[in-house]
């Protein structure tokens, strides 16, 4: 038991000192509690609340997650907030799946999308597309915002 104590805490501690890079120009670091790394390296878990920061300035905060190093996917879990720096968007929901490769977010069950601090959007199952700026749902009550419009709208006021 103790060299398991001993293992996790050595991991944790290299973890938050090193990056993972998913591809020479994309990186992510992982700032958790307790982490395991599974299949050679190619499945990440980290538990016990934790940050994901994205070199874009993302920030994903969560209970736990999921990193699939092959697919580029990571699942959020528990109580999840998403913090997009750049263009001022939190989504906070229970479960969220954030696709690095093509640059979606999409959260399952009750989600809460708030918009430079001004605008709020709740719906369910939401898909935020972060290289065409849209959200959207999946269910019937059909949400599209076009958020580059919105940003247009931010700069004109300020």
């Amino acid at each position: 038991m103790k060299d398991k104590n001993f293992i996790i805490i050595t991991l944790t501690i290299l973890i938050n000192f090193f990056f993972y890079s998913i591809h020479a120009a994309e990186i992510i670091n992982f700032d958790v509690t307790e982490i395991e790394i599974k299949e050679e390296g190619n499945i990440i878990i980290g538990k016990k609340r934790g940050v994901i920061s994205v070199n874009d300035g993302s920030k994903i905060e969560s209970d736990n997650f999921i990193y699939n190093k092959s697919k580029n996917i990571i699942t959020f879990s528990g109580d999840v907030i998403s913090f997009d720096t750049k263009n001022d968007i939190k989504i906070y929901s229970n479960l969220i799946e954030y696709n690095k490769k093509n640059e979606i977010i999409t959260t399952y069950g009750q989600t809460e999308i708030i918009i430079s601090s001004k605008y709020k959007l709740n719906s369910t199952e939401i898909i935020f597309d972060k290289k065409n700026m849209s959200i959207s749902s999946k269910k019937k009550q059909i949400y599209q915002i076009i958020l580059k419009i919105i940003i247009l709208l931010k700069n004109l006021y300020i």
